[in-house]
């Protein structure tokens, strides 16, 4: 290979000016002359765009038409380039699945998904705790809905598991107002055992109010201060709106001074 001239002005350290713009600027800021090896263009990297993108701005319909008859004399080449690469794609993403993990479970030739299994045995660990445990729900047993209430799609009709349960036991639908209560708080647990019939609202809410208090260690009938949020017998509380008539004025007091003291700001 034939030894490259080397010019005084490919110095790193010194400048070039641009024939275009006239001001000195460092040799990486010009492009290397395609017609003469070692040497570098008059023009700077930002004339020489500048001029590139105002050519093609003014020969736009003139490109156009010669890509397009480029295409059209090239057509059969251009599908074929654009099928091979499209095989060398595919061979390439093949090879990598073959590299790929394979599910823990023995026999399993599929693809790892997550957790060590693939997907079908994902899911059944996911959904049974088990990967080779495969559980079917029987026909019409049920969904479990976002408000945590199970209900039972037929070709008929879609209803409610408790309520349903409320109308074999009653013999007949519940009147109206009543509300169907969970004894452990949770709404897919519709065993015989875990439903109480409310006959209103204010029933069913009395019935967690009791409940409350019992889970914090206290008698079902105490009731918790508004203010202060302790539990305390009823006799001791105002009635209706529970709450101690010392935590009532101290508040008054503090909001009272709070409100003194924004307005005096």
């Amino acid at each position: 290979m034939p030894n490259q001239i080397e010019p005084r002005h490919l110095s790193e350290e010194q400048n070039k000016n641009c024939a275009q713009c006239g001001l000195p600027k460092p040799v990486s800021a010009f492009y290397s002359d395609p017609r003469k090896a070692g040497r570098l263009r008059a023009a700077c990297k930002n004339c020489v765009c500048k001029k590139s993108n105002e050519w093609k701005s003014r020969h736009e319909k003139q490109r156009q038409n010669t890509a397009k008859n480029y295409y059209q004399e090239h057509k059969a080449d251009i599908a074929e380039k654009r099928k091979s690469r499209r095989i060398e794609i595919r061979n390439s993403l093949t090879d990598a699945i073959k590299v790929q993990k394979k599910c823990n479970v023995l026999g399993c030739n599929a693809h790892y998904r997550c957790s060590g299994f693939c997907t079908v045995h994902y899911d059944r660990w996911l959904t049974n705790g088990d990967p080779l445990l495969s559980k079917r729900k029987p026909n019409y047993a049920g969904t479990v809905m976002s408000n945590g209430y199970v209900t039972i799609r037929t070709k008929k009709e879609n209803y409610q598991e408790h309520i349903k349960i409320a109308e074999t036991v009653l013999g007949k639908k519940p009147p109206a107002g009543a509300v169907i209560h969970h004894v452990n708080k949770k709404r897919s647990d519709n065993k015989n055992n875990n439903l109480v019939i409310c006959q209103n609202a204010a029933y069913h809410n009395l019935l967690h109010m009791r409940m409350r208090a019992v889970e914090n260690g206290y008698p079902p009938h105490f009731r918790k201060c508004t203010f202060c949020k302790k539990y305390d017998d009823p006799v001791n509380l105002f009635p209706g709106r529970p709450y101690h008539r010392k935590c009532r004025k101290d508040y008054c007091k503090i909001n009272h001074k709070a409100n003194v003291n924004a307005a005096i700001a």
